[in-house]
């Protein structure tokens, strides 16, 4: 009985050293594993933030140094403080402590090559702020890759990151083929649109064409439905549309070019701000009876009524509206001042409710205002008068000369 006790003191001491050994290993690790430099690298746009995985990429030593890279998502505008905290066989990564210094909508991706000294070269696990991440190549989760087979050739390709790969089919019930889409053959970074895609109707007449710079839909009997396309000679883009109604006449043709441009204020030659000028070429709309409906111009254009009456005449000063006896319903003039250099002209809008007698019964004004603190871009006013002429409302803020004024054209009540 003696010697069992003996035995079990003995036992017992001996796990006591080895557990106050290990805790003096493990504290003098920790004291001994600290970061001594860091680099973070500028947001990669090679891959897709919202699929990435969070992962250590690179693990290299350099005498009693290891240095390890993370790969992660986090917001574009961050600034990074890295710090680290090792405690027994786990070691805590931290890109910033707390909250980001700084938060904005986007999201990107950024790597951190983390300087550690006298980490262990026994095995531990690693974390980023809070959560295990290991060793990886894959950016994004995997999958099963997956295919199909028609006819002898691989369709309908899956790749291990769930993005689709080269020729996609679908069928009718009937084996038919009811789409087929082109994909590029390998992408490893992004969920791609078909570079082109062609729908059919059961019959295999074709019903839809979509590629890089033109789409096309067409009626069951072979006619073109509508064709949408998009292209450029130098630094002009042109984009043109035809459309057409299901009894197929037409109902929309329109050709327009976008090109760079530097403009100036016509009130201050001073004031420059580059951007893009587009410049439609033709545009005209019909009704399904092949009634014009609409037709640009480059100084006036015109929309009709169904039965071929005059509905509104627009032009660059102004829109005059009619209704189908003729009587003008509504006038709109449009304008500039000059604005602050920085801002340019300051546009100005009215526009003018009329009634049958031919007198004003709405105005509603809108203009960019200037204020201390800064522009208000598009404040609404309205002055409105009953059928006897009564002013029923009116801004109370107001007290300057009446927009109005300045147009003869319209009659007051």
């Amino acid at each position: 009985m003696i010697k069992t006790l003996a035995l079990a003191l003995s036992v017992i001491l001996a796990i006591s050293i080895l557990t106050f050994i290990s805790f003096q290993q493990l504290s003098a690790a920790k004291e001994k594993v600290k970061l001594i430099d860091w680099k973070a690298n500028p947001c990669d746009d090679t891959y897709d933030p919202y699929r990435l995985v969070n992962r250590i990429t690179e693990i290299r030593t350099q005498g009693e140094t290891t240095f390890l890279t993370i790969s992660f998502r986090e917001s574009c505008c961050s600034r990074f403080n890295p710090q680290i905290d090792f405690k027994g066989n786990k070691l805590f990564l931290l890109a910033y402590k707390g909250d980001p210094a700084d938060s904005c909508a986007c999201t990107c991706c950024f790597s951190i090559e983390f300087a550690i000294e006298q980490l262990p070269a026994s095995e531990y696990q690693t974390y980023f702020h809070g959560k295990k991440i290991e060793l990886s190549n894959d950016h994004y989760k995997t999958t099963q890759p997956t295919s199909e087979v028609y006819k002898g050739n691989t369709i309908n390709r899956m790749n291990r990151y769930g993005f689709k790969e080269g020729l996609w089919m679908t069928f009718y019930k009937d084996g038919s083929i009811e789409s087929i889409e082109q994909y590029p053959e390998s992408e490893l970074y992004y969920e791609e649109s078909p570079l082109w895609k062609k729908d059919f109707y059961p019959s295999g007449q074709l019903s839809f064409f979509s590629r890089n710079d033109s789409t096309e839909y067409w009626f069951k009997d072979g006619t073109l439905k509508s064709q949408f396309t998009e292209y450029s000679v130098g630094d002009t883009t042109y984009k043109k549309v035809f459309c057409s109604y299901d009894n197929r006449r037409l109902s929309e043709r329109s050709l327009e070019r976008s090109y760079p441009t530097s403009s100036a204020s016509k009130l201050d030659p001073g004031s420059k701000a580059g951007g893009s000028e587009t410049e439609i070429l033709y545009h005209e709309k019909y009704y399904k009876t092949g009634q014009l409906k609409s037709r640009f111009g480059k100084d006036t254009t015109y929309t009709w009524h169904e039965s071929g009456k005059i509905a509104s005449r627009e032009f660059k000063e102004g829109t005059i509206a009619y209704d189908e006896d003729g009587f003008v319903t509504e006038r709109a003039f449009y304008w500039q001042t000059k604005g602050p250099a920085v801002w340019g002209d300051m546009h100005n809008s009215l526009y003018a409710e009329i009634g049958r007698d031919g007198k004003v019964l709405k105005i509603h004004f809108v203009r960019d205002e200037i204020i201390p603190d800064g522009i208000v871009p598009s404040a609404h006013y309205n002055w409105t008068w009953n059928e006897a002429g009564k002013l029923i409302e009116s801004p109370e803020e107001w007290k300057e000369p009446l927009p109005w004024t300045k147009f003869n054209q319209l009659r007051i009540r």
